[in-house]
């Protein structure tokens, strides 16, 4: 398809659509987790996105990302990166299929607590790698055998780093955006107490709702850095607005999860492991200057023990580990590069 064809398509809203494949994926066989325990038939809630006979490319967000990181021209909903991806970023739409899913065990509708059954507190532990187990059986389910790039950021790269490690025939390169192989320990300790206080809801001290908000608030100190605190609320009134800041994104984070499904999640943020050494998979490394839950001292002890690395860039930012959607120039113009064969 000539560039001439992909810009005509991205300006017709009904063309894209009409190749736009959105659906729940039901497998045929029952999902083993590394934790061991079976899912008897377990769902992925999928979006494929983008010309037909476009490469495909897989992207992967956060603990709160879903399936739509770039909504259609004229869709009623935002992808959650529609920012960098979107039309004032890379437009990835005119040149890529793009694959994304709902985290299994998340708040969407892959399998998760939410739609377990009646005892949602009875879903079982997941690992980083059961993901990236779950893209390869979407990519299964759709015959797709191999794909041109995953593209991962904060938790989506963990994944897009086991799928390079561990599945490294079924996609051509990856890019990994505030993410590395192990977790930070002071990362660890943060998360610790959100899940002390998700731990207040089994035990009844609590709403679970309410634990929810909480525990994200606090979530939400770690994402950003001290000094755009300090810019955005050190001023006057600075102290209610920030407040305020915390308690809408507690509250919009706990109109999609339960605290069992964020419990899980944060559990498989804590044991997420990969072995550098077996990434041999072409690898974009981009973190940034402020992030305090992935710093670039961890990014670059795996960029220095991955074979597969091709480059490494640390972007200067003030948001801290949420830079990956608030850097948008920076992100997309990276991302661009990525997918135009540049090199870091």
């Amino acid at each position: 398809m000539s560039t001439r064809q992909l810009k005509a398509l991205a300006d017709d809203s009904s063309a894209l659509a009409d190749c736009t494949f959105e659906t729940v994926l039901e497998l045929a066989q029952p999902f083993r987790l590394e934790c061991g325990q079976i899912l008897p038939s377990a769902r992925i809630a999928i979006r494929l996105s983008g010309p037909e006979a476009a490469p495909v490319v897989v992207v992967l967000g956060g603990i709160s990302a879903h399936r739509c990181p770039v909504a259609l021209p004229g869709e009623a909903r935002d992808g959650w990166w529609q920012g960098v991806l979107g039309e004032q970023g890379v437009d990835i739409l005119c040149s890529h299929r793009v694959l994304g899913l709902d985290y299994l065990g998340g708040g969407g509708a892959t399998t998760a607590p939410c739609n377990w059954g009646d005892a949602p507190e009875s879903f079982p532990a997941i690992d980083s790698l059961d993901q990236a187990r779950i893209v390869v059986a979407a990519l299964d389910a759709l015959g797709l055998a191999r794909i041109e790039a995953v593209i991962g950021a904060s938790y989506g790269g963990m994944v897009a780093l086991h799928l390079a490690s561990r599945f490294g025939d079924r996609v051509s390169r990856a890019m990994v955006i505030a993410s590395a192989h192990r977790p930070e320990p002071m990362a660890l300790a943060r998360r610790y107490v959100q899940k002390k206080i998700l731990a207040l809801a089994a035990q009844g001290g609590v709403s679970d709702r309410a634990a929810v908000e909480v525990a994200r608030a606090l979530a939400m100190t770690t994402y950003r850095s001290p000094a755009e605190f300090r810019k955005r609320f050190g001023g006057p009134g600075g102290a209610d607005s920030l407040a305020s800041y915390l308690d809408h994104h507690g509250d919009k984070f706990a109109a999609r999860f339960d605290a069992v499904a964020y419990a899980r999640l944060i559990d498989s943020i804590d044991t997420h492991a990969v072995n550098p050494a077996a990434i041999r998979t072409p690898l974009t490394l981009v973190g940034f200057d402020s992030d305090e839950i992935c710093p670039p001292s961890l990014m670059r002890e795996l960029s220095d023990l991955a074979p597969g690395t091709r480059g490494l860039v640390v972007l200067p930012s003030i948001y801290g580990h949420d830079a990956f959607l608030c850097e948008r120039d920076g992100v997309a113009g990276t991302i661009a590069g990525f997918l135009n064969g540049a090199e870091t």
